[in-house]
Order: C-alpha cells, then sequence, then structure tokens
C-alpha cells in the first residue's frame, strides 16, 4: 500500500502544480522585471519617470511574490494532507511513504515519467 499511496500523492501533486498556475505567476515576475530593467535603461526617460514607473513595478512584484508565496504553500499542503489522512486511516505508514518518495528510485522514476508525460503532450499538440 505503500506505492500505491505514493503513486498517488504524487499524482495529486503533479496535478494541482498543473492547475496551480505557479509557471504562469513566475513567467509574469520574470515579465515585470524585463519591463522594469528596460525602463531603467532607457535613456531618454527622466529619473523621475524612471523613478515612478519602478515603483509600480515592485508593487507588481510584491504582489507576484505573495501569490507564488502561497501557491507554493496550498501546493506544498495537498501531499502532507494527503500522507497525514493516508497514515491516519492505517492504509500507509508516513514514515514509509516520506522514506519511499525521498529515495533516489522514486525521485528518478518521477522524473522520468514527467518528462515522457510532457514530450508526449508536446507531440499532441
Amino acid at each position: 500500500m505503500t506505492y500505491l499511496a505514493a503513486a498517488l500523492i504524487t499524482i495529486a501533486f503533479l496535478l494541482c502544480f498543473r492547475l496551480s498556475g505557479i509557471v504562469a505567476a513566475s513567467a509574469r515576475a520574470i515579465d515585470v522585471s524585463r519591463r522594469a530593467l528596460a525602463v531603467m535603461q532607457e535613456p531618454t526617460t527622466s529619473e523621475d519617470a524612471k523613478e515612478q514607473a519602478i515603483r509600480g513595478f515592485s508593487i507588481q512584484l510584491f504582489g507576484l511574490f505573495a501569490s507564488i508565496t502561497a501557491r507554493g504553500v496550498l501546493l506544498l499542503a495537498v501531499p502532507a494532507v494527503l500522507i497525514a489522512g493516508f497514515s491516519f486511516i492505517g492504509l500507509a505508514s508516513f514514515d514509509e511513504v516520506i522514506e519511499l518518495l525521498a529515495s533516489w528510485e522514486a525521485i528518478l522514476a518521477v522524473t522520468v515519467a514527467v518528462i515522457i508525460l510532457l514530450w508526449l503532450q508536446q507531440r499532441w499538440r
């Protein structure tokens, strides 16, 4: 049952990761950073205008930081709650599931599976 619990937890995490929008939020943060850099490097813009623009960008970046952090915490809560739930109902031992998920074999297997799934997804588009 430990392997089943670990597989369900991994699938739940990957699904929640996909649905969380954390990658899109991170891409927006990179975009805002690039726009801020472009404004700072613009030689024809006055220092006052640059300062005002950078303040706006910093507020956007702070909001994105909060969003990414909150999404990450919620994302990590999903497997934690599942592991605790499986342990509580006696389906799988908390320690055994953690030990399995932290093993190099599991990490390698999940990495290979995700790479294959991403490759297949790109191929089907």
